[in-house]
């Protein structure tokens, strides 16, 4: 900020009153509650006034009390001019500072760093209280955190609010998409970057997406005016379209039926068919609780509300257990905590169950981030593709709405992405324009 209109505001005496003056396109003059002595010289000049210091003489009656509270209300007035030009780009008028003042503007709202990192810290810890309970939705909220992080060492440079514009905005796509350093030598200080680089166009658009959000609550908190151009760098995002890596029924059956080596792989592989016949997520494995089967005669039902949307819809799934799943829970008592272990190791011995099978060995369309060769199918198979598997199952013989009520789907375009749209087409749907009626 120019020294300009930061020694702008001054101290001055306005009829033996002690006033904040400042003028920019029209004029303040806001009291401070203080004033002189009514004593003058000659040229009607108050005595007690220094006029080329603009401040108290020290001679002045009271002058220890008066110089400290002038002093606080005089620096309270340049900070609220320099952080909202450094926040929001703005130099106050005269009338708009007078508004501040009057209205008993808090100083120390404003004397929080501007640093955006240190804001997005403020944003980060309040995500933190929210997701308390579910701390794996705060992933990418952190990975965001950390991009901040990388950007800031990798360019040497503090970003300030004033720099989140649409330029900062490319800048930082750009970065995302280059290759990260593992390690940066700054200031004689050794940074490891958390950060590879290289992202994938899906996974920028989830960093743009939590972007935005801090980008709402810094207008919400009116730190910074609002503005569209991170939603408009995110339309321009083109996904590609990926073809999904699912599993057939019959290709569930065949690998149900195998028996592996070790018992850890026959458990990786009940429970990766668990998932693929129930369509649950691996966090609604985690927490599958047996009291809530509901058995009528041979029908065996299991609800469950998705740990995903139990804070904001609540959706109560009802997921009606073939006998395949009925087999498995009876194996282990229904108790699937015997088997479950966490999400990572799980996806590595799926990995050899899948392979062992001989099942997979297709080549896919797919290829190595690092080494651009394509990758077999047994390679892409993890926990997830079991939910895929379910609804691209189901999708063309289950109505809809039924489908929705095992999935906790509440759009039907949220339903579709699941879908295998690789698999090949069925003659039997058109069958219909051949019969007469």
């Amino acid at each position: 900020m120019s020294e300009e209109f930061y020694n702008n505001p001054k101290l001055t005496v306005n009829n033996g009153s002690i006033v904040i003056y400042y003028y920019r396109e029209n004029m303040c003059r806001y009291p401070t509650g203080f004033s002189v002595s009514n004593t003058t010289y000659k040229n009607g000049k108050f005595t007690e006034w220094d006029y080329k210091t603009n401040f108290l003489k020290p001679s002045s009656k009271d002058y220890d009390t008066k110089s400290k509270e002038l002093e606080k209300i005089l620096k309270k007035t340049k900070d609220i001019i320099k952080i909202k030009y450094d926040e929001q780009g703005i130099v106050l008028t005269g009338k708009e500072l007078f508004r501040l003042l009057s209205s008993d503007y808090k100083v120390k709202k404003l004397n929080s760093t501007l640093n955006l990192r240190d804001h997005y810290e403020k944003f980060f810890e309040l995500k933190k209280v929210r997701f308390l309970k579910k701390p794996k939705s705060l992933v990418d909220y952190k990975s965001l955190k950390n991009l901040l992080e990388s950007y800031e060492v990798y360019y040497n440079k503090v970003i300030s609010v004033r720099d989140f514009t649409d330029e900062f905005l490319e800048e930082l796509v750009l970065f995302t998409e280059m290759e990260h350093p593992k390690v940066i030598e700054r200031n004689g200080v050794k940074f490891k970057f958390k950060t590879k680089g290289r992202l994938i166009q899906n996974t920028l658009r989830k960093r743009l997406d939590n972007l935005k959000e801090f980008k709402d609550y810094l207008v919400k908190n009116k730190i910074v005016p609002e503005s569209e151009f991170i939603e408009q760098r995110r339309s321009r995002i083109l996904i590609p379209q990926k073809k999904s890596i699912t599993l057939t029924i019959k290709e569930i059956h065949q690998l149900y039926k195998m028996d592996f080596k070790t018992k850890k792989l026959n458990e990786t592989k009940d429970l990766f068919i668990f998932i693929c016949l129930t369509g649950l997520r691996w966090s609604d494995v985690e927490k599958f609780d047996k009291r809530f089967i509901k058995i009528e005669g041979k029908n065996w039902t299991y609800e469950t509300v998705p740990i995903k949307t139990e804070d904001s819809s609540s959706i109560i799934c009802d997921i009606p257990l073939c006998n395949i799943v009925k087999e498995i829970l009876l194996k282990y008592d229904k108790d699937l905590g015997k088997i479950v272990t966490n999400n990572q190791d799980f996806n590595v011995e799926l990995k050899k169950v899948t392979k062992e099978s001989k099942l997979f060995d297709d080549i896919t369309r797919t290829k190595d981030k690092d080494t651009g060769s394509y990758l077999y199918r047994h390679e892409l198979i993890t926990a997830h593709k079991g939910r895929d598997s379910f609804i691209t199952n189901l999708i063309d013989t289950v109505p809809i709405n039924e489908l929705m009520k095992y999935t906790g789907h509440t759009k039907v375009s949220t339903l579709m992405k699941y879908v295998d749209k690789s698999r090949k087409i069925s003659h039997k749907f058109i069958e219909i324009f051949d019969n007469e009626k």
